[in-house]
């Protein structure tokens, strides 16, 4: 066997889904970074959060929430791109809804390779799971974005950890 066919054959192979979700985190994180401290979750603990992430409010650290990534085909757009959605499985619910912090889900539809960068949608899992209680007997269910960060634009992404969000509302945004 020649050196290179050898050499070929013990390097990992990558797959696409793979780098989509690696992609999906990093623009994430890139339009909240301006926004808050985000800390992704170290290879291998994935157990349902992608990014800890903390907002600032007159440049002192405030409130935390977790963030969960979905890339590429997992994500449906409607025809008219106001919305997605996707599906997560009961189990990650009930996990999520346990927890002592927001937990929201960053969906970024994509083709792969990108040839533009996408619209980030949102949806507010806690306040969906408070309002909607969600049916164990199910496996999966799918939710929709509650809001969206249109590429190109941070106004939105600023919307969402604005401090009048903070505290007492039930939209999309952070309301401990």
């Amino acid at each position: 066997m020649k050196k290179t066919q050898m050499k070929r054959h013990l390097t990992p192979t990558v797959p696409d889904t793979c780098l989509m979700g690696n992609y999906g985190a990093a623009l994430v994180m890139t339009r909240l970074s301006a926004q808050a401290l985000v800390r992704p979750v170290a290879a291998d603990t994935d157990i349902g959060i992608d990014l800890y992430c903390e907002t600032i409010v007159g440049a002192h650290p405030h409130l935390h929430f977790w963030v969960q990534v979905k890339a590429g085909k997992q994500c449906e757009v409607d025809s008219q791109k106001r919305y997605a959605s996707a599906k997560f499985s009961t189990e990650k619910i009930r996990y999520w809804e346990r927890q002592p912090v927001p937990v929201f889900a960053a969906l970024v539809p994509t083709q792969w390779p990108p040839n533009e960068e996408p619209d980030i949608h949102i949806i507010d899992i806690t306040t969906q799971a408070l309002f909607n209680p969600f049916s164990g007997k199910q496996k999966t269910h799918t939710l929709r974005s509650d809001d969206c960060w249109p590429a190109g634009s941070l106004d939105a992404v600023k919307n969402f950890g604005a401090p009048e969000l903070l505290v007492g509302d039930c939209g999309a945004g952070l309301y401990i």
